[in-house]
């Protein structure tokens, strides 16, 4: 119903923002909960995603997570990523927008997840090809940068605080052994579970598993993991939470579903695609930024880490937005040539 309504051009910028800026409500939940007993009842305000997820900020070994925070940090960048472009956040006359876009930055990595920096830095990378910046002093400065970053971060690294260790942790750098072989051991928990799911994938590839299971199963399952009975990742298959993409689309949906996903997939990247090429000078930048998250964000879901029922939001949200902007698809603009004249004597009669 949203996207069959064009949003007013003088709207554009605002509706965007608001779009992706309300991921900012995630941290509300972990202020909440550190501000002590006193305010717990205005939990009662958030999703249960938000509790869960402050609720579990806390992990052994003393290190703190802090999850909204991780949420929020994504938002304020994707915002700015969106308002600006690249070149602006960079601009010099204009520090405080680096200034705040690293610092936003910074806040996500106390997630402790090391799928924000890489879904961050493919997103980035996309944008800033698509903004014509590999072949300018941008990318020059940016190069130097990244190599003065690099380099404090391997001095560094075991400095840090324990959560952005964690984010880190897949980079070859030194940090804590205790953090390192906690990182290592949800790794190896996925890569466990892909090892005992894929021999599973021929049996669903013409006919679904679907998404029905038995609830008393899942129960007993869980229990089962609690006390050791049972692989720490039994629970996850019966749920389907395969937490890899394709895993999650072609053993519920079989080849078929996996055929309908890339399908909408490419008809999407089209239209983004198109919006982006034929985009009026006023939404560049927006039209700029959605092409590249949803590229980014479709190549974290297909190789590192996806969840159909989440990532499914995500990725249809992003495109309902742009054919909302651009009010559909965007044609090339038909461009008006003067009539041409058709001999040299009328063109000595012509005034001036």
């Amino acid at each position: 119903a949203f996207v069959s309504q064009s949003i007013a051009p003088h709207r554009a910028k605002l509706m965007a923002a608001l779009f992706f800026l309300s991921g900012v409500t995630s941290v509300l939940p972990v202020l909440i909960t550190l501000a002590g007993p006193g305010l717990q009842s205005l939990l009662v305000l958030f999703g249960k995603t938000s509790i869960v997820a402050t609720e579990s900020t806390v992990f052994s070994m003393d290190l703190q997570r802090f999850v909204g925070a991780t949420f929020m940090s994504e938002a304020v960048c994707w915002f700015m990523m969106l308002r600006f472009g690249i070149r602006g956040i960079l601009d010099l006359h204009r520090p405080w927008r680096f200034i705040t876009f690293a610092a936003m930055f910074a806040l996500g990595l106390l997630g402790g997840f090391r799928s924000f920096l890489i879904l961050f830095g493919l997103v980035f990378l996309v944008q800033f090809y698509f903004e014509g910046l590999f072949r300018s002093r941008v990318a020059v400065w940016s190069s130097l940068a990244g190599v003065l970053g690099a380099a404090l971060l391997f001095a560094f690294a075991d400095k840090l605080p324990g959560a952005v260790q964690r984010s880190i942790s897949f980079l070859p750098v030194r940090i804590d052994a205790a953090i390192e072989r906690d990182a290592a051991g949800t790794l190896d928990w996925r890569l466990e579970m892909w090892r005992v799911t894929l021999p599973v994938v021929p049996r669903y590839l013409l006919m679904g598993k679907g998404y029905n299971f038995d609830g008393t199963d899942f129960f007993l399952t869980t229990l089962g993991v609690e006390r050791g009975i049972f692989r720490s990742y039994d629970a996850s298959i019966i749920s389907s939470d395969y937490h890899q993409g394709i895993l999650t689309l072609i053993i519920p949906f079989g080849i078929w579903g996996l055929l309908a996903f890339l399908a909408f997939c490419a008809a999407s990247l089209r239209v983004l695609y198109r919006n982006y090429r034929y985009s009026p000078p006023e939404f560049r930048l927006i039209n700029t930024f959605l092409l590249s998250y949803f590229i980014g964000r479709l190549l974290f879901y297909l190789t590192f880490y996806g969840e159909f029922d989440l990532d499914l939001l995500l990725f249809t949200g992003v495109i309902g937005m742009s054919l909302s902007l651009n009010g559909g698809v965007r044609q090339k603009a038909a461009v008006a040539f003067p009539a041409p004249i058709e001999s040299t004597e009328e063109l000595h009669l012509q005034p001036g």
